[in-house]
């Protein structure tokens, strides 16, 4: 295996020509013209109709722009920091505090493109979303650590107020509380709400503001009574009873969140959720290394499954997990003579695109993590 510390330099150094811009795997869906479509026929034929396009993306990529996220932002300045590069990371933090949406109670982030999150709701650029922040949380608080700078800390801090007060409440009783995707919809997934606790713990570490706490532990409460007897969770709320979707990468955002509160709160139900989730994962998703997206294909897999994979492994230091996933992906989605990655790989195609928010940071931030032995430092 070559040397860690090369390749991430080696990625950095493309990403940072390319000014963190790519194309996009969900590009060709926010176009004027699919969002238009998508407003009009079901879902399931709109998806389909893209099928054909998907398969063939330099058909499209003419009329789709090249994005900057400020997903990507976040993981390349924490990476940055990790590697001691604090002059690109700080440059990173600048262009973050620049990009945040506006209008909001507290510092948030959305996506670079607009959004179609379901037939009725439409997210425009500049809308927020709950999955993302605390990604920009983790980079400011580690430019604070390391720089002292009194403003990083004051926009983590801020985050907070954002899940507090400008997200739905689209469940809750005296125990648990659901909270939306966005401010525009009244969805229920897990996986927000694991983003959203993980984010609050995180502040109420800092601040020991006891409200925010006292939501995260109401979240947390919903996350766990919504796993399955298996130890997974399906994408949406068991409410959504026709939409019943478990993917490997969902499951990581969920263990990895959980954890990041377990390290503050040291709640045992949550170290027992962790531990059945993860039977679950390895069991279904895990082979050697090798990183599938769904049980029932095996022979696909994403970059962006195997790099959330070696963060989590990381994090919960399961080393063995971790070492035979580190070798094994690096071996698989490695492109000859590129210093990027195959963003996704099956038996009979490879994809040479190099998607800078879905796959190539996550990567870079996952090896700089190992490489670093950070392992989310702000909360060590």
């Amino acid at each position: 295996m070559k040397d860690l510390e090369k390749i991430i330099g080696d990625l950095a150094t493309w990403m940072e020509s390319e000014n963190l811009q790519s194309y996009d795997p969900y590009d060709l869906e926010s176009t004027k013209f699919v969002m238009t479509l998508s407003g009009i026929l079901p879902g399931k034929i709109v998806r389909a109709g893209l099928i054909p396009l998907k398969k063939f993306p330099s058909l499209y990529h003419p009329f789709v722009t090249r994005t900057k996220a400020a997903t990507s932002s976040a993981l390349y300045a924490s990476t940055c920091f990790m590697m001691g590069w604090n002059e690109k990371a700080e440059k990173e933090l600048g262009w973050l505090e620049n990009h945040a949406c506006k209008g909001y109670s507290g510092y948030c982030w959305g996506l670079p493109f607009d959004w179609r999150m379901g037939n009725s709701v439409v997210a425009r650029q500049g809308t927020p979303y709950s999955t993302i922040i605390i990604y920009m949380t983790d980079a400011f608080l580690a430019g604070y650590e390391i720089t002292g700078n009194q403003k990083y800390l004051s926009i983590a801090e801020s985050t907070a107020d954002f899940f507090m007060t400008d997200l739905k409440r689209t469940y809750e009783d005296q125990e648990r509380i659901c909270l939306s995707y966005s401010p525009l919809d009244n969805f229920q997934i897990i996986n927000v709400n694991s983003y959203s606790a993980a984010n609050l713990y995180t502040i109420f570490k800092l601040t020991h503001n006891d409200k925010y706490r006292m939501l995260a532990d109401k979240l947390i409460n919903y996350i766990l009574a919504e796993q399955n007897n298996d130890g997974s969770w399906y994408y949406w709320s068991k409410n959504h009873l026709k939409n019943k979707s478990i993917d490997s990468l969902h499951q990581c955002y969920i263990m990895e969140n959980l954890y990041r509160c377990y390290l503050i709160n040291h709640d045992p139900e949550i170290i027992k959720s962790i531990e059945r989730a993860f039977d679950h994962f390895v069991k279904n998703y895990y082979d050697a290394g090798k990183i599938s997206k769904n049980p029932m294909d095996k022979h696909y897999a994403e970059l962006i499954d195997a790099a959330e994979s070696i963060i989590l492994f990381n994090l919960l230091k399961k080393r063995n997990h971790l070492e035979e996933t580190l070798s094994t992906t690096i071996e698989r989605f490695s492109m000859k003579g590129k210093p990027y990655f195959y963003s996704a790989i099956s038996d009979n195609k490879k994809d040479k695109i190099p998607y800078i928010r879905w796959g190539q940071s996550q990567l870079l931030y996952a090896l700089a993590d190992h490489v670093s032995k950070s392992h989310y430092p702000n909360l060590s």
